[in-house]
């Protein structure tokens, strides 16, 4: 007996050995097939360092980029944050400024997080900077700053959005689904800027 239970934590160990070297080997592994998108990943691995900035209409709450997930506020509680959202202390030319004396080679700024607030403007949502108390892109703002301090930019866009249901439960909420399909689409188009020179 003793025999049995020793083999099968023998077993059990080599597969989670055998699991954790197929994680790492897979994350190791390059799935991208264009030469450019290769050599862009390339220069991010080699520069290392960079700013991910995480900012957008819950900063006003000053509890986290989750406040609206991890505190349940109700979507349309949470929407009238919009009407709040007027930064005049946005200063990327600052951000810019400090990220490249610290020695960082680019910059992300949240384009848009999981609660679907973009701060681009994107006509295919009222939920953006652009319709705001603000009445301003900062992502293109944003852009013009880093690149003018020869700073690499970069955008994060989360395809998440709290507001739909449909995300988390397609089949339940297919409708809804449908509508988050169509938004994201437009708002990845709209976010999209073209490469640096």
């Amino acid at each position: 007996m003793r025999k049995l239970a020793l083999r099968l934590k023998l077993l059990w160990a080599l597969l989670v050995i055998q699991m954790l070297t197929a994680i790492v080997w897979g994350q190791q592994q390059s799935t991208i097939s264009d030469h450019a998108a290769s050599s862009r990943i390339a220069w991010w691995r080699d520069a290392k360092f960079g700013l991910f900035m995480h900012w957008g209409v819950y900063s006003i709450s000053g509890r986290g980029e989750w406040v609206q997930w991890n505190e349940q506020i109700p979507v349309d509680e949470y929407a009238k944050l919009a009407a709040q959202f007027n930064p005049d202390k946005f200063d990327p030319g600052a951000w810019a400024a400090i990220a490249k004396a610290a020695g960082m080679k680019y910059t992300v700024l949240t384009a848009r997080h999981h609660d679907g607030f973009a701060l681009f403007d994107d006509p295919g949502s009222d939920f953006t900077a652009m319709k705001s108390a603000a009445h301003r892109d900062f992502v293109a703002d944003y852009v013009a700053a880093v690149r003018e301090a020869g700073l690499r930019v970069g955008l994060y866009y989360s395809p998440l959005d709290w507001r739909f249901p449909g995300f988390f439960f397609p089949d339940l909420y297919q409708q809804n689904a449908r509508e988050l399909r169509a938004a994201e689409r437009q708002g990845v188009a709209r976010a999209v800027l073209p490469p640096t020179q």
